[in-house]
């Protein structure tokens, strides 16, 4: 074993644990605690079988070589009762563990959850070149997987530990009723078998190791890759018409194509290492079958073994054999577990990376006096020089401001570092306004939502009454709608760009902010339907201040100032 692949195996461990432990420290502790240990408590019930499995063994091939028929019907009735137990024994830890596992699994993803959307943590690991690929398969596909590995692991270790501990005792037992002979002569050597087994564990133990160790990159590679091509259908699903009708769909399976080369890729490699680790494991596995009767038949041949605890013995071997190849038998298992430890502690770090930085633009809060800026400067994360710069803004309650620049200026990047979620910017900021909205392009409308709890999102539909729901719907023009506040749609497809763009103003009426950044909020709607708009906005909301950003001087507004950006056209 390497020194690097030690260190990783021990990284794994000491994450792990440090994954595992507040579950069981949570306000769940009790429940947490006790089915943990209910699981335990039935693995040590399958291995309390299993030393009973191996005394009857010895028992019923004793009475096969004796030919005694009446305990031979003895030993078939206690095997009935064995496999009673045996049936109750792992049926119910099958239940115990799937009740541990769903319970640890929303406690874990719902910590993690909340703090991805710690306020624009989530958005700041999007934007960062460096954040974490994919946080949805962390949370989703990363969790379960390591819960399933976590319980699966550790009660697997236990219960070789219990049953090595149990078999090695009957395993020395065994030794000591038919001592050691070889070439004709005996030798003195205490436990035999038990040495044999675990010569025999540990040079399988060092080849699997040796063999197997690539594997862990490799998984890590494996899921990236995966989830990458899964992205990618997913782009092509929520995109479909936009691709349709640019005729776009010979590029996106090439896209496709390419993203599934790179998974196959890594696929291969994955599949050479194990098929070499398996040639190995499987050879071993096979040879683990007859090698204890190999030591013991020249006993049995000479008459110094009866049948009865050739059998017995040979279970035991077993048994102790299994439980010191643990390494062997889980490679795989521990591979993939530790790159799922991996990701989800690289995933945390970022979290809590995005969480203690502080705001890259702090906004100080003042009685009086609306928004006021000094010399801010916003960046990008791909470029060194400032996206946007403003040297003075202010704005006022009641007020209306524009600020106008090309595409790619940095107007809607300003408007971000001003609501507080882009990380990029440095400057002096002072608002005594407390509740800033944004208009955008296209309005977000929440997933698994009615159209009124969409509506009022983020807000709790319960707080605001249908009529005033209905009201700003009929205000923007969106009667039709009315009808259908209760419905569950996907009404993300269902509304065409302008009425998204109307259904934004009909939430910046119910969410009554003030003040308000509208990013070419009327871009698809007419001229005079934006005018009538814009003009209800201010007749509705008279000491809103306003904050248009837009690539040219819109129709419909008559701003109190104007703050031009690069590429701003002349006005």
């Amino acid at each position: 074993m390497t020194t690097s692949s030690k260190r990783s195996l021990w990284r794994a461990l000491k994450d792990g644990i440090r994954l595992a432990r507040p579950y069981f420290g949570s306000s769940e502790r009790a429940m947490a605690r006790a089915l943990f240990i209910g699981v335990i408590a039935l693995q040590l019930a399958m291995v309390g079988i299993d030393v009973a499995i191996n005394h009857w063994r010895g028992a019923f091939f004793e009475a096969l070589q004796q030919r005694n028929g009446s305990e031979f019907m003895r030993q078939m009735w206690i095997y009935c009762g064995i496999g009673v137990g045996f049936v109750l024994v792992n049926t119910f830890q099958t239940y115990v563990t799937q009740w541990l596992s769903i319970r640890w699994r929303r406690w874990m993803s719902d910590g993690l959850a909340a703090r991805w959307l710690d306020g624009p943590v989530h958005y700041r690991l999007q934007i960062m070149g460096d954040g974490p690929d994919n946080p949805d398969q962390r949370i989703a596909e990363d969790v379960r997987s390591f819960v399933r590995l976590a319980i699966s692991l550790t009660v697997g270790l236990i219960g070789a530990l219990v049953s090595l501990a149990s078999f090695v005792f009957i395993l020395w037992e065994l030794s000591a009723k038919a001592p050691l002979t070889s070439l004709g002569l005996s030798w003195d050597l205490p436990g035999y078998l038990v040495w044999a087994a675990l010569a025999y564990a540990m040079v399988g133990t060092v080849i699997t190791h040796f063999i197997g160790r690539p594997l862990i990159p490799l998984e890590v590679e494996q899921e990236r890759r995966e989830a990458d091509y899964r992205y990618a259908l997913v782009h092509v699903r929520d995109d479909g018409e936009a691709i349709a009708l640019a005729r776009g769909e010979q590029w996106e399976r090439a896209g496709l194509a390419r993203r599934f080369e790179a998974l196959m890729r890594n696929t291969f490699g994955l599949m050479r290492r194990q098929r070499s680790l398996s040639f190995f494991t499987m050879s071993y596995r096979h040879a683990s079958l007859v090698f204890p009767y190999m030591i013991m038949s020249p006993l049995y041949f000479a008459g110094k073994m009866t049948l009865g605890v050739l059998m017995q013995a040979g279970s035991a071997f077993a048994h102790v054999r299994t439980a010191l190849s643990y390494l062997i038998t889980s490679y795989t298992t521990i591979a993939e577990a530790a790159a799922v430890i991996q990701r989800l502690t690289e995933f945390e770090a970022a979290i809590e990376l995005q969480r203690g930085a502080q705001a890259a633009l702090p906004i100080a809060p003042t009685a009086t006096g609306g928004l006021s800026v000094r010399d801010l400067r916003v960046g990008a994360p791909d470029r060194e020089s400032p996206l946007a710069q403003v040297d003075r803004l202010h704005l006022q309650a009641g007020e209306q401001l524009l600020i106008m620049g090309a595409p790619g200026s940095g107007k809607t990047s300003m408007m971000r570092a001003l609501m507080g979620v882009w990380p990029l910017a440095s400057g002096e900021a002072a608002s005594s306004f407390l509740r800033p909205w944004v208009v955008q392009q296209q309005s977000y409308l929440p997933m698994g939502s009615s159209l009124r709890q969409g509506l009022l999102y983020p807000m709790n539909a319960a707080e605001v009454p249908l009529a005033s729901a209905a009201a700003a719907l009929e205000a923007v023009g969106l009667e039709r709608l009315i009808e259908h506040l209760a419905k569950d749609a996907p009404w993300n497809e269902a509304l065409s760009a302008g009425e998204r763009q109307r259904f934004g103003i009909a939430r910046a009426l119910l969410v009554r902010p003030d003040v308000l950044w509208l990013d070419e909020a009327f871009s698809s709607l007419p001229v005079d339907e934006g005018r009538r708009l814009y003009e209800m906005l201010r007749r509705e909301l008279p000491t809103l201040a306003i904050v248009a950003l837009d690539h040219e001087a819109p129709a419909w507004m008559n701003p109190t100032r104007v703050i031009p950006l690069a590429g701003a056209p002349a006005r």
